[in-house]
């Protein structure tokens, strides 16, 4: 019965795998067919009996520790995010210590306002880069900007620089900051053979144009499109700075290239037919 719910489970067939279990009580069956039970509750979209079961089954065998994430991870789409950090708090004192466990408790503290916490959690949790990068994100997608610096920047000050450090300063530096200098500085840093070259490249010639540096990030526009010719994004990047600035032909042209290399792509029909209008 066990594997068979799993493998409803893994289908999101969850009303067939709660008709399965709905009949057994807390006593008929064993902790790990209650915890599907509640698995399929969830899916079901019923959150409220689901923890209700999840309670009862850590009650039972307070070694589960798959119920005990589970039941975190339900007070946190029920936005009880204190209890969600209890529990992620009580499986680290249990001896896990996957990254996602940790950086689930790092989001906790975060949505609580706690950036500080958040950062001490960091601190003590995994080394490896990766780990470092993710909690970066976290910290910066919630605006903690000096939290996340804070993690960044002895990524960069090695002898061998973090590129992707460099990606996130930047966010941080032109969000954060509203320093483009400072932003435009660290995109630079980023070599071509990175993975997040092209995105520093989109990036680059956004801030050259906030700077009014107009024939700059027309240049780059145009670098980027012919180091990345199979990247349509880059056609059209190249063409909204003509655009933007009123260049309609040389905007007009772009595309004309563009759509017949991509000849069933409508979007830039679309665009095409936008910087047409502008241009009467």
């Amino acid at each position: 019965l066990h594997d068979f719910v799993e493998i409803l489970l893994e289908q999101r067939r969850y009303d067939e795998a709660y008709e399965l279990l709905k009949p057994y009580g807390p006593e008929d069956i064993t902790p790990p067919l209650r915890f599907l039970l509640a698995k399929s509750l969830a899916g079901l979209k019923k959150r409220k009996e689901a923890l209700k079961v999840l309670r009862e089954v850590v009650a039972k065998d307070p070694e589960f520790l798959e119920a005990w994430a589970e039941l975190a991870f339900l007070h946190e789409l029920e936005k009880d995010y204190v209890a969600a950090e209890a529990i992620y708090e009580r499986l680290l004192e249990k001896g896990e210590t996957s990254q996602e466990l940790w950086l689930r408790l790092i989001d906790m503290n975060i949505k609580l306002n706690q950036p500080d916490k958040a950062l001490a959690l960091v601190q003590r949790g995994p080394t490896d880069l990766s780990f470092y990068l993710s909690a970066s994100s976290l910290f910066l997608d919630n605006h903690f900007y000096d939290q996340a610096e804070k993690l960044l920047q002895p990524l960069v000050n090695k002898e061998e620089p973090n590129p992707e450090a460099f990606f996130h300063l930047a966010l941080i530096a032109y969000e954060g900051r509203k320093d483009t200098p400072t932003a435009l500085k660290h995109l630079e840093a980023i070599p071509d053979s990175n993975r997040f070259f092209p995105r520093a490249l989109r990036f680059r010639t956004h801030l050259l144009y906030d700077l009014g540096k107009m024939e700059e990030a027309k240049k780059l526009a145009a670098k980027a499109r012919e180091r990345f010719p199979d990247d349509k994004t880059f056609w059209t990047l190249e063409a909204g700075v003509y655009e933007d600035l009123g260049e309609y032909d040389q905007a007009l042209a772009i595309m004309a290239n563009a759509t017949r290399r991509w000849t069933q792509d409508y979007d830039l029909v679309y665009r095409t037919g936008i910087i047409l209008d502008k241009a009467k």
